[in-house]
């Protein structure tokens, strides 16, 4: 008998899985896979794990840029469409600073419009002011990163 062994990991959880087609000689046997996949799952049960899947993690990042893109305009009157956070050097934008925290740097490189694109730069990036864009009555300073 030959089985085809993998893994499935699911938010910390480790199952041994064993594909079994009957043919020739077998050094396992299905039941010793079963105690084998019992034990692994619960190993992974006793170690913590704060896992979160890529949709919430996305949601939590959009609801923390919200509220900076609200404390920049002082509105609520808009949707954060997209947010960029893969960036190689030499990837330039320019656009209003929503925030700075740390090692990072954020523009909303659409400033006067409804749907925001944001875009995240990370440490070690050129921050430049090179103008002002006025969105109806109000103006806000414009920048220009550059990732080095």
């Amino acid at each position: 008998m030959r089985s085809l062994h993998f893994k499935l990991t699911f938010f910390g959880l480790v199952l041994g899985c064993s594909l079994v087609s009957y043919g020739q000689d077998s050094a396992r046997e299905p039941s010793k896979s079963l105690k084998q996949t019992k034990e692994k799952a619960a190993s992974a049960k006793e170690a913590p794990t704060t896992s979160i899947s890529a949709a919430d993690a996305f949601e939590k990042l959009r609801k923390e840029m919200s509220d900076k893109v609200a404390a920049v305009y002082k509105t609520s009157a808009f949707h954060i469409d997209t947010i960029q956070t893969t960036i190689k050097p030499g990837d330039k934008a320019s656009g209003v600073v929503i925030g700075e925290p740390g090692e990072t740097i954020t523009l909303d490189v659409t400033p006067c419009e409804e749907k925001k694109t944001l875009v995240t730069f990370h440490k070690k990036y050129k921050n430049e002011s090179v103008s002002s864009v006025k969105c109806g009555e109000k103006e806000y300073d414009r920048a220009q990163i550059t990732q080095q």
